[in-house]
């Protein structure tokens, strides 16, 4: 029997979404204005479009982590990273996330199958590198040269819990001191029990030790010296907050002091989440908003009022979206697995088009997904994952992103039409997404200026702007992106 299935790791609880938000809309053109921001894109580190408008520049990343969109480069090893540099760059990532760096448990002997990735979050010290991932010095080496890049390392760093046995930890981890009772989570529904019990027989780290506190302070500080940029934390929600009642703690004022750019932590959210209080501290997941997206490509409805609203009361600028994460694509429910290539690129258009948040698009195993398996036999931890990640379109909406981050952002649906979606920036960029099996010839309000546009997806395609209307045609179940 698969290890993974005998011990049954589960790294993450789902929830039922939250009911969706009621928003204001203008009936008549179904157009939704918000605020406009005043960040800057890097206009160093650019290169001449060849495939569109030749005589512009576009700008491969992003000033910020925050402004940009992340590469979640599951399970890929530090070498393979830094051997696709050049490829990241040219999909218009402004950063990528690695996978669990902590020394962590070897299971199934060793062997690579995709589906032994439940190690990596099974640390047993807080020692750097480990077999999937790789040394110390090979992810020094990452990190300054993703610099030469203008790309930016995230590292996923799991300080909630060791592994599932502490006498398989190293050291002084083995030390039943750095730990709560081994008791199991048996209400999902109460902060204590979530925050202060072993997730999934996952030995919790007594996270109110002071002495912890600064061993994983140091520990990030390590890291961000070695050339990190931010950080992941899993499972964040499991690690109390200081006004938690009777067991509250300094953990997260203490160990987010380390000197990084960009942090944020996993909540998925539920009633146990406090994401208005989490946020407080650190910017946070919006896993809801992602099951919202699953479920308006699934239903093929890109109605505004549908897509709009992130979840929660949170501000959008400290969320993190995706269409998909490992947290749903890995587990043995396999919750987004079915989703096919063509749905998660509609879907990642209308998520990284968009102003706020900051996106992240997350890597699957190689040939996995859709109508093949969850982690196909040919998937091997430390390789490269899916190509889809670098596809024309995908790529094209990144680096959209990335030039129109001073831009107002405006959604609309042509003609009332939930089939078809306009992401309008400002008067300087236009992502279209048609959901159609057929093709669409557009004629529609626009805020875009006057001037013949080329398809930087497809630049056969051309599109006219006059008098503040578009007309074009749209290929069908297509991204269509348009700036000059």
């Amino acid at each position: 029997m698969n290890l993974m299935k005998k011990l049954n790791i589960v790294l993450s609880v789902f929830t039922r979404p939250e009911q969706e938000k009621e928003t204001q809309v203008n009936k008549e053109n179904k157009t939704i204005k918000t605020k406009k921001t005043s960040n800057a894109t890097n206009e160093t580190n650019v290169r001449k479009v060849t495939n569109a408008q030749d005589t512009k520049t576009v700008a491969y990343h992003a000033n910020s982590i925050e402004e940009g969109v992340i590469l979640h480069a599951f399970s890929w090893s530090f070498n393979t990273i830094r051997e696709k540099l050049p490829e990241i760059k040219n999909a218009g990532y402004t950063a990528v996330q690695t996978s669990p760096i902590q020394e962590c448990f070897v299971g199934d002997n060793g062997n690579r199958y995709f589906g032994n990735w439940v190690f990596e979050y099974q640390p047993v010290s807080q020692n750097i590198g480990n077999y999937i991932v790789g040394t110390e010095e090979e992810f020094k080496s990452l990190c300054s040269e993703a610099k030469n890049y203008g790309i930016k390392i995230i590292v996923d760093a799991v300080l909630n819990h060791m592994t599932t046995d502490i006498n398989n930890c190293v050291g002084e981890w083995k030390d039943p001191k750095w730990y709560h009772e081994p008791k199991g989570i048996d209400n999902w529904g109460d902060r204590y029990d979530v925050t202060q019990k072993d997730l999934v027989g996952l030995r919790d780290i007594n996270t109110q030790n002071p002495e912890y506190h600064q061993k994983v302070l140091s520990m990030l500080k390590r890291i961000v010296s070695d050339g990190a940029s931010g950080f992941r934390y899993d499972t964040a929600k499991h690690i109390e907050l200081p006004d938690d009642p009777n067991y509250g703690s300094q953990f997260w004022p203490t160990v987010l002091g380390n000197g990084s750019e960009f942090q944020y932590g996993e909540l998925l959210q539920d009633d146990t989440s406090r994401d208005q209080d989490y946020s407080r501290y650190m910017r946070i997941t919006a896993s809801n908003y992602g099951k919202n997206l699953i479920a308006a490509i699934d239903s093929n409805d890109f109605s505004v009022n549908r897509v709009l609203q992130y979840d929660g009361n949170v501000d959008p600028s400290k969320l993190v979206t995706w269409v998909e994460s490992h947290d749903n694509y890995a587990n043995e429910d396999k919750m987004s697995v079915y989703l096919t290539n063509d749905k998660l690129k509609l879907a990642w258009a209308l998520l990284a088009a968009r102003k706020s948040t900051t996106p992240l698009f997350f890597s699957r195993p190689q040939g996995g997904g859709g109508e093949n398996p969850q982690f196909p036999e040919s998937a091997q931890l430390g390789q490269e994952g899916d190509p889809l990640y670098k596809d024309e379109s995908v790529a094209a909406v990144n680096i959209f992103r990335n030039t129109m981050v001073h831009e107002d952002e405006n959604l609309r649906n042509p003609n009332g039409d939930t089939n078809v979606l306009m992401i309008e920036r400002g008067q300087r960029g236009l992502t279209i997404i048609n959901l159609k099996y057929e093709n669409y010839d557009l004629n529609s309000e626009t805020n875009l200026a006057d001037g013949d546009y080329d398809n930087h997806v497809t630049p056969h395609q051309k599109f006219n702007v006059s008098e503040g209307r578009i007309t074009g045609t749209l290929e069908p179940r297509s991204v269509t992106v348009l700036y000059l």
